[in-house]
């Protein structure tokens, strides 16, 4: 909507008005952010929070953003974000969502809600007359779901664009944030121009794909579709062209025909109800006959209403009574008289006829070692399944779950939650819509050791372990500036963290732990913690702002820094400028991170002694950042293993050290 009135027109669609909502602090979301903004653009609110209006929807939605595991969101949780956006899609609101700047490689559209079905989403080219694509831009095909669905939908300028900029000032970016907001700007320019074709989601991607240039380019093979086959995984259907797009869609000015819910599934002889919308685009009145093809054999088709005349719908029942078990993608065509205009959509049926078979597990092989982090499950694909539910347990009866996953679509499952060097116990389960099936049978593998960990024949000793769920706890903190508090926003896991600010300011803030007896003879002895020292850097491999670990022995009275060859996992970004005045001056520390990182410091050296630790941020007098979180710590020691000296399954059938004599 840019247009200050004085020449500077850096808008797609200025005439459109706008709203925002905020999902981030600091360029920093989670899921629930995320989804709070989702939820509140179908029925914004009033200033008050209050009497939501869905009237006031927008028509199109622009999503600069990526949710990252850093942030909360990964393969185990994908699928409630992708049930909101598919939500926010059926309430007639297209998401346009940058494909992200993790390219040139291919599958590095990685993020939600860049990776799912109902979002368009946008890759970056450059401002040349060749549309070359933009290095930075992410390519397809989506893996990380296992879908391997192609993705970008479509590409736009995303290099050296001028835009706006806090002040009243224009500037120049690069980034697929730069190109995502041109396909939100051309779908404003594509209802203003046919307002009947707003919520028609279908129609307007189909319009701007149609319409999109196919540019001639280097070579680049991604998920088996080289760059100059259309749709590709780079560019998507091409690049956009907004005069083709609007000419295109005012040329097709008639009726649109939309079948929800796209996909479905039932036990069969239940029938299949779908909602067949007959959309009018500008004046169009001609009555449209509805008729179905690709049915499961056996069934039959009847709609409720036909001829309809648009605007207007009907409900389609598909009859599976006889039906054999299986998927069908039933079209629905409209064709309009006198004109013989056509129109048609499609959705997806499941059939199913009984319940689905059990799973049987595959990898991990039972009893596996060394399995790295993330483990990657996978099992063989039941009979009948629709999705499946996957749990992971330390325990063979399942009462401590530590990571479970449902409504999967594939057999296959990335577990991101687990740690090093751990006995994990994994099940599956089936279910369709007639039912689910009895969990398959338990199989166990061990992760990988990672540095810090426990070496064979002991046992991780948890010497102090928080999570500042329950409060600060016995942490103190203090210093010169100091902002140390707790906070809610963006927690490692759970719901709260400390939280310091970087100030543009000098401070020497220090967060203090409580004192800790670290016990002789059970080295290695580690401190773990989760944080995100996002403070102000001076390059890739320094710092102007930054933060330390300290360690104390004398209950306080001095301090020394843990130095970053005892930083097992984690170590330090780089040294603390002396330009201006931070107290940690010429000191290693971490900065200018973006998401969490975890620290595994080796403190066996204070071994027999009362130990406590201290996190400390120094800052000068140049600019701010976000500031330092700090969740999850974790004090641990190696004491012998005492649980297994001995155990007999009598799996062997060898009784012969057994005796069954009374004593």
């Amino acid at each position: 909507v840019g247009d200050d009135g004085a020449g500077n027109q850096v808008g797609m669609a200025p005439g459109a008005r706008w709203i925002g909502c905020r999902n981030m602090n600091a360029g920093a979301g989670t899921p629930t952010t995320y989804i709070e903004c989702f939820q509140w653009f179908i029925a914004p609110t009033d200033l008050a929070n209050q009497n939501p209006n869905p009237a006031m929807a927008p028509d199109v939605i622009n999503n600069s953003w990526g949710c990252p595991t850093s942030e909360g969101c990964n393969p185990g949780n994908f699928a409630v974000m992708q049930a909101v956006v598919e939500n926010v899609r059926t309430a007639g609101i297209f998401v346009a969502v940058s494909a992200g700047n993790d390219g040139s490689g291919c599958s590095t559209v990685n993020t939600p809600a860049a990776i799912y079905d109902a979002v368009f989403s946008v890759g970056s080219t450059t401002n040349t007359a060749n549309d070359v694509m933009s290095s930075f831009s992410s390519r397809g095909p989506v893996t990380v779901d296992g879908s391997n669905r192609m993705k970008p939908d479509i590409a736009a300028p995303g290099s050296n664009v001028r835009s706006s900029v806090p002040g009243g000032g224009y500037s120049s970016f690069s980034g697929t944030s730069m190109a995502g907001p041109h396909v939100a700007g051309l779908v404003g320019l594509l209802v203003g121009a046919v307002p009947g074709a707003a919520g028609n989601i279908d129609l307007l991607e189909d319009v701007i794909r149609q319409s999109a240039v196919h540019p001639v380019a280097a070579s680049q093979v991604c998920g088996g579709v080289d760059t100059n086959v259309f749709p590709n995984n780079s560019y998507g259907a091409g690049r956009i062209d907004a005069l083709a797009a609007v000419n295109l869609l005012l040329s097709q000015a008639d009726f649109q025909t939309t079948v929800t819910p796209p996909e479905q599934a039932v036990c069969a002889p239940a029938s299949a109800l779908y909602n067949v919308a007959v959309g009018q685009l500008g004046s169009f009145a001609e009555p449209v006959t509805l008729a179905a093809s690709g049915n499961p054999a056996g069934s039959t088709v009847d709609f409720s209403t036909n001829p309809v005349t648009p605007p207007g719908g009907a409900t389609m029942t598909v009859t599976t009574v006889g039906v054999a078990a299986g998927n069908s993608t039933i079209t629905v065509t409209g064709t309009a008289s006198p004109s013989g205009t056509v129109r048609s959509d499609s959705a997806t049926l499941a059939v199913f006829t009984s319940g689905a078979a059990q799973p049987v597990p595959a990898a991990p092989a039972n009893g596996a070692l060394n399995v790295p982090v993330p483990a990657a499950l996978s099992w063989g694909a039941a009979a009948q399944a629709g999705t499946y539910t996957v749990q992971i347990a330390t325990d063979a009866g399942f009462t401590n779950i530590v990571e479970q996953a449902s409504a999967l679509a594939s057999p296959a499952y990335s577990a991101t939650s687990i740690n090093t060097n751990t006995l994990y116990f994994w099940r599956v389960q089936a279910s369709n819509d007639c039912g689910s099936s009895s969990f398959s049978t338990v199989f166990n593998f061990r992760t990988v050791a990672a540095p810090g960990d426990c070496t064979s024949g002991t046992t991780a000793n948890p010497l102090y372990q928080y999570g500042f769920e329950a409060g600060a706890g016995s942490w103190t903190h203090g210093g010169t500036g100091d902002s140390w508090t707790l906070s809610t926003t963006n927690p490692h896991s759970g719901t709260a963290l400390f939280h310091a600010n970087d100030p543009a300011a000098v401070s020497d803030q220090r967060l203090v732990s409580p004192a800790v007896l670290l016990p002789a003879g059970q080295n290695p002895l580690v401190l773990k913690f989760w944080h995100l020292p996002n403070l102000e850097n001076s390059g890739t491999t320094a710092c102007y702002d930054g933060g330390i670990l300290e360690v104390s022995t004398d209950a306080g009275a001095s301090w020394t820094q843990v130095p970053n060859a005892s930083l097992l996992v984690g170590p330090y970004t780089g040294l603390v400028s002396s330009s201006f005045s931070n107290p940690l001056a010429g000191l290693s520390a971490w900065c200018n991170a973006t998401a969490y990182l975890q620290t595994i410091a080796d403190v066996s050296a204070y071994a027999g002694q009362t130990a406590q630790f201290r996190l400390r941020l120094g800052s000068d007098t140049s600019a701010s950042d976000a500031g330092w979180d700090v969740d999850d710590v974790v004090v641990q020691s190696c004491a012998p293993d005492w649980t297994n000296l001995f155990s007999d399954d009598f799996e062997t059938g060898d009784t012969s050290q057994w005796s069954a004599e009374v004593p």
